[in-house]
């Protein structure tokens, strides 16, 4: 339970730090500029609670608030964007478990794609467009299981039609994340009309087309890449080397960072963190700027050591995972 703690703090996923200059949404996303969140907050209060009506009566009102406020499309959508991060949670124990939208309404818990077939029936009642995508996403797991800090694991999200233009949406990892079987709600906004860009480092479609890039990546790809978090960007970061997930001391003597220092008013901060084979944790404060870079040495990393924490950010929020292999 200590450990439990310790990486529920250290590895806090989805959680929006308070930036001096904070970074413009149209940095990572497509929609959230065009949302009025206070409008949508209001909207959100006045719709009843879940337990008290079924789920034909909570999209009708849903529908009432889109058309007496009235909402954008784009703001109908966030609603149901926020109000399933506000009212689901996932089933940690039994993620990948097959249920109706109607079962994970009623229970309030849900499967990814229990929770992902939630969002398609809200937003058809909305009369917006939004399919399921499958496939996998990386995250830190059951270290003391799988001996790793980071594995794949199978995933669902959505794709919305708005406008005659496809945007990405992920409703589940906007609410929270699961570490074994412990679920730990957070929100973050990250996760609403993500640039394809960025969303391809986190989520793998199994249909190259899901992807929405000019130039695809495949699997195998994929598999090797670090694993970013939310924060990666929203702390100003731009590339890290090496680019894989899975590191071997023996042939990697640094990380290398690049940023933008302009996003911010502050100057990005960066940790690293070192877990060894006993599930302990230390720091590695071998860290300084070179040539407008920020270069992490691994010189001194012991042996034992089983994954390495980049942390980013005033208040030190986990940004990037790497395996460590022997």
């Amino acid at each position: 339970m200590r450990l439990l703690l310790l990486l529920i703090f250290i590895f806090d996923l989805f959680i929006s730090s308070v930036l001096n200059d904070p970074l413009p949404k149209s940095y990572y996303s497509y929609l959230l500029e065009d949302v009025r969140e206070d409008v949508v907050n209001a909207a959100l209060l006045k719709l009843p609670k879940r337990k008290d009506v079924d789920i034909l009566k909570m999209c009708i009102a849903m529908k009432n608030e889109k058309n007496a406020t009235p909402l954008t499309e784009v703001e109908a959508t966030f609603l149901i964007y926020k109000w399933i991060t506000q009212n689901i949670k996932i089933n940690c124990a039994d993620y990948n478990k097959e249920e109706s939208p109607v079962a994970v309404y009623n229970s309030g818990v849900g499967s990814f794609v229990g929770i992902s077939a939630l969002f398609n029936i809200m937003c058809s009642n909305m009369n917006i467009e939004s399919v399921t995508i499958t496939g996998f996403n990386k995250r830190l797991d059951n270290v003391r299981k799988t001996k790793k800090l980071c594995t794949k694991v199978e995933h669902y999200w959505n794709y919305i039609l708005i406008n005659n233009t496809y945007y990405l949406v992920d409703p589940i990892l906007a609410g929270g994340f699961c570490y074994g079987t412990y679920f730990q709600k957070e929100y973050v906004d990250y996760y609403f009309g993500t640039k394809p860009e960025f969303l391809i480092k986190t989520h793998f479609p199994t249909k190259e087309k899901n992807q929405f890039l000019d130039k695809k990546i495949s699997e195998e790809e994929w598999d090797q890449l670090i694993m970013r978090t939310p924060h990666f960007y929203l702390d100003g970061m731009k590339t890290i080397s090496p680019e894989k997930l899975n590191i071997a001391l023996k042939e990697e003597k640094k990380i290398v960072i690049t940023y933008d220092d302009s996003l911010h008013n502050e100057k990005i901060q960066v940790g690293c963190g070192v877990m060894n084979k006993y599930y302990e944790m230390s720091m590695n404060n071998d860290i300084q700027k070179i040539d407008g870079n920020i270069e992490i040495s691994l010189e001194n990393v012991s042996d034992d050591a089983i994954g390495l924490f980049i942390y980013s950010g005033s208040a030190g929020y986990t940004s990037a995972l790497y395996n460590i292999i022997n």
